[in-house]
């Protein structure tokens, strides 16, 4: 590895290796994309045909299992991201020149710096 004053060289002059942070999708926009379905485009033209020829009762039920289609899928993704948010953040061990230490992972891998070896292994 590279002794401790050359890596904070590094880390200085070229900043922690790390990926920007990325936002999620607005709720609104996750649940505008389940719309984004060609059964749900069928199930669209169709209410509008029947709402054409005054058939309002299969109107209203084309429609009412678009709403849950949406709503349910919608939902379903909120338990998604939330549940990938809350993932633990697995630890590796990252070896300095002074001795060995197990660090988060992304503590660890931003830590890394151009031209600098990590060792891994499993414990």
């Amino acid at each position: 590895g590279l002794a401790h004053a050359e890596a904070a060289r590094r880390l200085a002059q070229h900043g922690p290796n790390q990926l920007p942070q990325q936002r999620g999708r607005p709720a609104w926009l996750r649940l505008l994309q389940q719309f984004h379905n060609l059964l749900i485009y069928a199930m669209l033209a169709s209410a509008v045909m029947t709402a054409a020829l005054g058939h309002w009762l299969d109107t209203g039920v084309l429609l009412g299992a678009v709403v849950i289609h949406a709503v349910i899928g919608f939902l379903q993704t909120n338990v998604v991201f939330n549940d990938a948010a809350a993932l633990p953040r697995p630890a590796i061990p990252a070896i300095q020149p002074s001795a060995m230490s197990s660090i988060p992972t992304r503590w660890a891998l931003a830590s890394r710096l151009p031209a600098q070896a990590a060792e891994l292994r499993w414990l």
